[in-house]
């Protein structure tokens, strides 16, 4: 993954993140919760993702999230805006790799 492209597992993550928060407790637990149930593909397209995003920045992000919408109007303008974006990367990130 050359460009900072948001995969529609994570995207799908993100819509359902508002229902992981409340059931797990934590992003760390959601995001293991998650994990688990996603194929080795989506696994891999996720952790492409989200080392890409740790590294990046938030005008990067706001950009791939713009581009995303562009693509899936009908889903983008329920995911949530977290903010700071990088910040909430580099802790999805380092939550993921602590996910078995």
């Amino acid at each position: 993954m050359t460009d900072l492209t948001i995969p529609n597992a994570w995207a799908f993550f993100m819509l359902g993140y508002m229902n992981y928060l409340p059931t797990y407790g934590s992003v760390d637990a959601a995001l293991c919760a998650f994990k688990q149930t996603r194929t080795a593909e989506e696994k891999s397209e996720v952790t492409a993702f989200l080392k890409l995003a740790a590294q990046s920045s938030d005008e990067a992000l706001k950009a791939a999230y713009a581009e995303y919408e562009k693509l899936n109007s009908m889903i983008s303008k329920d995911i949530p805006y977290v903010e700071p974006l990088l910040g909430f990367y580099v802790g999805c990130w380092e939550a993921w790799q602590n996910c078995p």
